[in-house]
């Protein structure tokens, strides 16, 4: 990996793999591109593969921690490795980033991955924000974020991950965790329904969680619904829902070889040259 300067902020950037279309993932609060290792490996085959820490997260310097200056960085990343087709793949509040890149210039983006996506807020905006301000100083950011990480996981879960996740959620530095956490609960609650209304590039979702009222992931079965997905499926309807069962939220790593066959099946269906053009009827089968 290498460091680069995007939008004014130096990041840790990795790039491999050469076909199109050219997959960028973008990772959730307190995590970094290394979540993203299995589909690296299992993709970048097939397609270039774009991967990166978001500011303040893995090698990358601290930056703006908004989610609107976040779609920003991955605006620049498509218009510097994408080529014109681009799939953008979000984890956790990753989903927030590529929803708002999307907005801000959806040239050549094909196609939106959103993996393990959950609702933070919902109502008025400003009251939710302040909700979860009073909530955050009740017990401190640190406590709070690693609070919830603790519950994202399942009991077969690899102890080793979930060791590398709790320790990446404490080095955050409190005050960009708490500016994200806050604009991640403004933008789901004043932005999230608008902006997926407006997509009109095929959208997959896989799914493994659902927070419950105490920002704990609980581990969805097949034919089970979160208000995210079904927030998806009411705005996109032709989004294509998977569910992801028995691991926990970093199904990614989790459940590598189902997650890469989806997205492999997805990315390839988007592909120039294939049957159905651009194609945006498609099967994971």
């Amino acid at each position: 990996m290498s460091l680069e300067k995007i939008a004014g902020v130096k990041l840790n950037v990795h790039c491999t793999g050469s076909g199109e279309p050219t997959l960028i993932f973008v990772h959730g609060l307190a995590c970094d591109a290394l979540d993203f290792r299995p589909q690296a490996a299992a993709l970048s085959p097939r397609f270039r593969v774009v991967t990166f820490d978001l500011p303040g997260h893995g090698e990358s310097e601290s930056g703006d921690g908004a989610i609107e200056a976040l779609a920003g960085i991955v605006s620049r990343l498509k218009t510097l490795y994408g080529r014109g087709h681009v799939i953008l793949a979000g984890h956790s509040l990753g989903c927030f980033v590529i929803l708002e890149a999307l907005r801000q210039s959806s040239a050549g983006i094909d196609g939106l991955v959103f993996m393990d996506g959950g609702r933070v807020a919902q109502g008025d905006a400003s009251t939710a924000v302040n909700a979860f301000k009073m909530r955050l100083d009740a017990v401190g950011v640190g406590r709070f974020t690693s609070a919830v990480y603790q519950h994202m996981f399942v009991p077969g879960s690899d102890p080793q991950l979930k060791e590398s996740v709790l320790a990446r959620a404490k080095h955050l530095e409190g005050t960009l965790a708490e500016q994200m956490m806050l604009s991640a609960v403004r933008w789901d609650a004043a932005e999230a329904a608008s902006a997926l209304a407006g997509v009109k590039v095929p959208v997959l979702v896989l799914q493994s969680t659902y927070l419950d009222e105490q920002y704990t992931c609980q581990s969805l079965k097949p034919g089970m619904t979160t208000p995210w997905t079904q927030l998806v499926a009411q705005h996109v309807p032709g989004a294509k829902v998977h569910v992801v069962p028995g691991v926990g939220h970093f199904l990614m790593t989790e459940a590598a070889h189902l997650v890469n066959d989806h997205i492999g099946a997805f990315a390839r269906s988007l592909a120039i040259g294939t049957p159905d053009g651009r194609g945006h009827q498609w099967s994971s089968n």
